[in-house]
């Protein structure tokens, strides 16, 4: 690995990005305006090419972090999102839902524009995400990397405590 980050991979093929559903799953989703909005990652051909990718490496390099195993995954009371409509999806999938909260919103020149965070699935995943770090007894701790003094997440594993 060089000092700038890992090695980027040959093409898209080659990267720990792209999972077998021919995905890039490089970033997590930005805020939307919609309630209730899904994530589709974008489909890259395997003969694609990025500067944001990585070389697979020896499992000791970035990879995709699994919502459900993430610090910026949200379950609002430790439960799936339940909207009016299930927009296709079947109820497992909902129950296994949660928002993704890992970029703030932007500013925008709208005055009164709301953010709502998509939604993703507890088995979905991205290289964005942190992964939440487990003490002794089973219990969520932050990761290491965060910049706040929290010692605990409360409530299980990549649920964020509920914003006033």
């Amino acid at each position: 690995m060089s000092g700038m980050g890992p090695p980027l991979p040959q093409n898209c093929a080659a990267c720990v990005y792209r999972p077998p559903d021919g995905t890039c799953r490089r970033h997590a989703p930005s805020p939307g305006t919609e309630a209730f909005e899904l994530v589709y990652w974008p489909k890259v051909k395997p003969t694609d090419r990025c500067g944001s990718g990585a070389a697979a490496g020896e499992g000791d390099g970035p990879g995709v972090i699994a919502c459900q195993s993430c610090v910026h995954w949200y379950q609002p009371g430790g439960v799936g999102i339940k909207p009016d409509y299930r927009q296709g999806r079947p109820a497992e999938w909902w129950a296994s839902s949660g928002y993704c909260t890992r970029f703030a919103p932007s500013p925008s020149s709208e005055n009164d524009r709301k953010t709502m965070w998509r939604v993703t699935s507890a088995v979905q995943g991205c290289g964005d995400g942190q992964a939440v770090e487990q003490d002794e007894d089973g219990g969520d701790l932050t990761p290491t990397s965060a910049a706040h003094s929290m010692d605990r997440v409360p409530g299980h594993a990549g649920r964020l405590p509920a914003l006033p």
